[in-house]
């Protein structure tokens, strides 16, 4: 009987399989119980169903027994694709390669279908068939289709380059239509139908390279997606010609968004850098690492546009992502990390005109809702909003507690989903900001992808951006002559040839000139827009004289040319414009032009329609609103065509303007003042104004610098101020002394020490003139912490102990005395005067707690915790950090927690090393993401040592060689360099030379001067070696006023002194008073005691087994597996020696097992030589 589709009704004869309209799978069903069958009668209820059973597109009822895939009517995107000319490639190839080139690009396939969230229907050959749509359809499947498609052809290409196959290319059709699915088939045999042949027959007639589709797939793209008409085409199959397309390139994020009508060039000679940059955020999607690009080139290159591509890429993939883009000012000579606070107003969708209060409820709505929990909003919101300028009661914090905060923030909003952060224009970043950037890819542990954008000279400011581990740098050089006549010919196809070259030859690789000359062109309606396309429309030279085309000019004539062919209104209004900055409202203009609203509105509108200006569409971007010039160098031009007096009167207008909103003051206030100081500088000296212009300049650089202080970037901070410094005629006496004690304060936070102390001296003297001895005081507890910072300590006790001696007693004067008494305390013990450290340190403790404050209760605590373990008393010390470590977590002091879990893990290691294994971690990580780096190379140094004592010699390496490539190396590093050039001569590595600076620091010292007597050693001057660390230990260690990493130094040197046979000096450096106290230190101190003394004892005929049994007891239950198995060496060479070879051989058995698993190279070589097989090795030095 007949059949009729219960997916499409459509009737199919009796006997059909399948539907004959869409494809679906009839299952003969029982009339009785409707289960599903194939036999003559029912498996459920016996039913005969020989020729009875009822014929149905689905099952009457749903059963488990039912077994075939179900089909329907859909419909979707099919894109075929075909190499082109393999069958050639691989005749003179040899299978092998033929296979793995294959494989290859099966892989490049899969990978971008997927990508854009299509499915493989199957691989035919070297053909590949791809399907959207199924299972589940989206509105924009025949988008992703085409923009696959764009891709797939572009990696067939490089895919063919890399390999040496430059002809390597592929056809691809796309088709939407409607087609049979088999729901539930996987791959092969998914969809059957009329747009499968179609994709491929539009394949077959596509050029090498190209994405071609029909009129369906190009209707549903092309807010997207450029095309050009590719006429009708005969197909096999059709009965009528079909109109076809080529898909020539993406120009708009998905769906059309932000889709650019105007000029645009085509991104040509960029495909390694957009490939690259493409890569680098699927690494991001795939491990979850944070990566940074560092995209540099001079204007014009292309900085923005590659962005912007990357921009459509990812927006059409089938993945998730976040996107934030913000632009440092050209204008106000970096204005405290403004990039970021862009990307956060856009986030949290502030609006210009939002109220304070406004902008309070929707930052803590949208912490809210991703903060971990209500104490976290408390942390982070006030935080945020003094990022955003919009903390009401000014309140500052620490720049770590700021990072730490604003990075959590990231990483609870991203998750586990990729966060691109555009950062442009950073060449005018402030070096705060640059920090963050560099604080957010080594510290957070959000997925981030950074992308720094900046000309040349970024790299020369802070040459580590672009390099280090997960770091990249892309460089956009000048294109060549191919790729610049490609970029021509895709903005005007029919230039004369003649044109064509001399633009080509005139841009000197620089895609903006030749942008710019066809925008000339295009104002002088030489070239004019025709079907979606830009053509050349003055056969007769009418309109344009080609010649001059030819002519040698810069880029800032071009430009200055086209300004000039503007219209009045319009020349005025870009003017005007040029003086408000790179981005601006038309209010703005409104304020500074006396032109008619009518006629701004005109004026406008040809700006955007000339493509001197674009008005800012993307709901993405913090701009959105404003009007934005399309180049840089355009608004520079404009700039520098005002006249002086007109200049002023913009500025001071401008200045006006931002000034009006009472609560944007403080956000704009270095802006405003560096409009201020421009009116300043194209007014005349004599001026009657002048006066009145310096001081509202002053106060406002006042107010940015305690903006910029208050977010942690002294080094902005500092330029605001010297700055208000600068200016004539001078402030009163007080505000003069103010300013340089703040110059002081942020010199030295800057790392600026010399000039901290020239600037404290000079506070110092003003307020003494004042009779102000309390101000004094303070700016000489500055002027002394520059002095300390630089290197000279005596000089920085002379300054601070006659203040304490004069303020101690005070109680109301407590900010400045926890100031004083941390200062004077440090610079106490950094010159081993540890009972005036003691001292002093009892009245910081007092202080803290009477301020109450958990922070500096924290820096006080930890304080006396380490003049406690100077002084020997570990036990208190690890319960008072214990106790801070505690404290900090409680409050969220982010940069405390650090120190105090950095200070813990330095007593730790030699206590409990598997503990101190597990902290290490934690303790580095916290300090790095506090970005304080005194404290991070602490913890740096601790978590080292316990790598070396634990055996992690690979990660020690590695994170030293980390640290030491990406920073410019510091006192603190010679610890650090010590266990490194251990474990590299344990592991026959090359030992690694540094050049440490000069220090006062005995601790500091010693870890310098061992380095080099390591490398001397290496070097094979072993008496020279042995000498000189003899000498540093006692320097260090022989008055008993330092005990820091004792039990690490301690033994190599003692080695050192028997590997010479000076058992004589090994003695004397057992006697030194940290080696007296080793029950104290802990069970490393004791195990490597009993090892020493046992070594000493071997070398002076003594027995050393009870020594050395101890040693090897001790190092068992302490767990450090070198030195137990070295200990099993050296008691198994006495027995051996002594004639007791059975119990020498377990104790070397034991040894070589332990040497061979932890790679100890030198070791075991030299128990082979002891056993007859001389294996050695000489140690390298690099």
């Amino acid at each position: 009987m007949p059949l009729q589709c219960t997916s499409c009704q459509t009737v199919s004869p009796d006997g059909a399989k399948f539907c004959l309209e869409c494809g679906t799978p009839f299952a003969r069903c029982c009339p009785q119980c409707g289960t599903a069958g194939a036999g003559k009668f029912c498996g459920e209820c016996g039913t005969p169903l020989a020729g009875g059973a009822a014929a149905t597109g689905i099952p009457r009822q749903s059963t488990p027994s039912s077994r075939e895939p179900v089909s329907e009517r859909r419909t979707t995107t099919v894109l075929f694709g075909d190499l082109v000319s393999f069958t050639t490639l691989s005749e003179a190839r040899d299978p092998e390669e033929v296979r793995e080139l294959l494989s290859a690009y099966f892989a490049v396939a899969r990978k971008v279908v997927e990508r854009y969230g299509g499915t493989i229907e199957k691989f035919i050959g070297d053909a590949v068939m791809a399907v959207w749509g199924v299972p589940v359809a989206h509105e924009d499947d025949a988008e992703r289709a085409v923009r696959a498609g764009l891709d797939l052809a572009a990696e067939v290409e490089a895919l063919g380059a890399s390999v040496g196959a430059t002809g390597l290319a592929m056809r691809v059709g796309v088709v939407t239509g409607s087609v049979a699915v088999t729901l539930g088939a996987v791959n092969e045999g998914m969809v059957a139908g009329d747009a499968v042949n179609t994709a491929a027959r539009v394949q077959s007639v596509a050029e090498p390279g190209t994405v071609w589709t029909d009129g369906e797939t190009r209707s549903l793209t092309e807010s997207a997606i450029a095309y050009s008409d590719m006429g009708a085409h005969e197909l096999k199959g059709k009965a009528e010609p079909v109109q076809l397309f080529r898909a020539d390139a993406t120009i708009a994020g998905i769906g059309g968004a932000q889709r650019v009508d105007g000029l645009e060039a085509p991104l040509t000679g960029r495909d390694r850098e957009l490939r690259a940059i493409k890569e680098l955020f699927h690494a991001v999607e795939a491990d979850g690492r944070s990566r940074l690009v560092l995209v540099e080139g001079h204007a014009g290159t292309g900085k923005t546009r590659l962005g912007w591509e990357l921009f459509k890429y990812v927006d059409g993939l089938s993945s998730l992502f976040f996107w934030q883009n913000g632009r440092s000012l050209s204008y106000g000579d970096g204005v405290a990390f403004w990039a970021f606070a862009e990307m956060m107003r856009s986030r949290f969708g502030l609006l210009e005109d939002d109220e304070h209060a406004q902008v309070a409820a929707k930052v803590r709505e949208g912490v809210a809702t991703v903060a971990a929990d209500r104490s976290e909003v408390e942390w982070l919101t006030p935080r945020l909003m003094a990022l955003l300028g919009a903390n009401e009661d000014r309140q500052s914090f620490q720049r770590s507690d700021l990072f730490a905060a604003w990075s959590t923030y990231l990483e609870r909003w991203g998750g586990t989903t990729p966060i691109v952060l555009l950062f442009e224009d950073m060449q005018h970043a402030d070096a705060g900001m640059l920090d963050f950037v560099d604080y957010l890819h080594e510290n957070s542990n959000a997925r981030l992808f950074l992308i720094v954008c900046g000309r040349p000279d970024l790299r020369a400011r802070r040459g580590s951006i672009g390099s280090g581990n997960h770091r990249s740098l892309i460089t956009l050089s000048p294109l060549d002559d191919l790729a610049m006549a490609e970029l021509v010919d895709g903005l005007v196809a029919d230039l004369p040839p003649r044109a064509r070259t001399a633009i080509v030859t005139r841009s000197e690789g620089v895609p903006l000139y030749a942008v710019e000359t066809v925008r000339s062109l295009i104002d002088q309606d030489a070239v004019i827009p025709r079907d979606g396309h830009y053509v050349f429309d003055d056969p007769d030279g009418s309109k344009v004289d080609l010649a001059q085309l030819a002519a040698p000019t810069s880029l800032h004539t071009l430009i200055a040319a086209r300004l000039d062919a503007l219209t009045p209104a319009e020349r005025r209004v870009v003017q005007d414009a040029s003086v408000l900055g790179m981005s601006f409202r038309q209010s703005g203009v409104e304020k500074l032009s006396d032109l008619p609203a009518a006629d701004i509105d005109i004026a406008m509108l040809g700006l955007v329609r000339k493509g001197v200006l674009e008005a800012q569409l993307d709901p993405r971007s913090p701009e959105l609103g404003q009007y934005r010039f399309l180049q840089a160098l355009v608004r520079e031009v404009a700039y520098s065509t005002l006249a002086r007096k007109d200049r002023k009167s913009r500025h001071l207008a401008t200045a006006d303007h931002l000034a009006s909103d009472g609560e944007a003051t403080e956000t704009f206030a270095g802006i405003i003042a560096q409009h201020l100081l421009d009116a300043l500088e194209a007014s005349g000296p004599t001026e009657p104004d002048r006066p009145e212009i310096t001081g509202r300049a002053r106060t406002l650089l006042i107010v940015s610098a305690e903006r910029a202080e208050a977010l942690g970037s002294s080094e902005e901070a500092l330029r605001s101020t010297l700055a208000a410094l600068s200016l004539e005629p001078m402030p009163p006496l007080r505000e003069l002394a103010e300013l340089h004690e703040r110059g002081s304060r942020l010199a030295a936070k800057a790392g600026e020490y010399e000039r901290a102390v020239t600037l404290g001296i000079e506070a110092a003297a003003g307020y003494a003139s004042l009779g102000d001895e309390v101000a004094r005081a303070r700016a000489t507890v500055d002027q002394a912490n520059a002095v300390r910072l630089a290197g000279r300590t005596e000089e920085s006790i002379q300054l601070l102990q006659p203040i304490y001696d004069q303020l101690a007693d005070r109680s109301d004067i407590d900010d400045l005395l926890f100031e004083l008494t941390r200062r004077l305390g440090s610079a106490y013990r950094g010159a081993g005067d540890m009972d005036n450290d003691h001292r002093v340190t009892m009245t910081l403790m007092k202080v803290a707690e009477r301020i109450g404050d958990p922070a500096r209760l924290v820096t006080a605590l930890n304080a006396v915790a380490i003049n406690l373990i100077d002084r020997g008393g570990p036990t208190a010390y690890m319960a008072l950090l214990q106790h801070c470590i505690q404290i900090a977590r409680d409050e969220h002091l982010v940069a405390e927690l650090g120190r105090s879990l950095g200070n813990f893990l330095a007593e730790l290691y030699s206590r409990d090393l598997a503990s101190a294994l597990e902290l290490a971690p934690e303790a580095v990580a916290t300090c790095r993401q506090a970005g304080d780096r005194q404290y991070t190379e602490n913890a740096l140094t601790n978590a080292s040592i316990a790598s070396w004592l634990g055996c992690r010699w690979d990660l020690l390496m590695t994170t030293a060689d980390e640290w030491f490539d990406t920073h410019t190396p510091t006192p603190l590093w010679g610890t650090i360099g010590v266990v490194r050039m251990l474990a590299a001569r344990e592991m026959n590595l090359p030992l690694r030379t540094t050049e440490y600076p000069d220090s006062d620091d005995v601790y500091e010292q010693h870890g310098a001067r061992l380095s080099a007597a390591l490398l001397r050693e290496a070097g094979g001057d072993l008496v020279g070696a042995a000498a000189d660390a003899a000498a540093s230990l006692r320097r260090t260690y022989g008055d008993g006023s330092v005990f820091d990493d004792f039990e690490v130094s301690w033994a190599p040197v003692v080695e050192m002194q028997l590997a010479i046979g000076d058992v004589a000096t090994a003695e004397a450096l057992l006697a030194l008073p940290p080696a007296l106290n080793t029950r104290a230190r802990g069970p490393l101190a004791q195990a490597q005691a009993a090892r020493l003394h046992g070594l000493v004892a071997m070398r002076s005929g003594e027995d050393p087994v009870n020594l050395l049994t101890k040693a090897e007891r001790e190092f068992a239950s302490y767990g450090a597996p070198f030195y137990l198995a070295r200990t099993r060496l050296e008691l198994g060479t006495w027995l051996l020696e002594h004639g007791q070879e059975t119990e020498a051989a377990a104790l070397f058995d034991l040894a070589r097992s332990a040497f061979a698993e932890l790679g100890a190279v030198r070791s075991m070589s030299e128990l082979a030589t002891l056993m007859g097989a001389d294996e050695r090795v000489p140690v390298g030095v690099s």
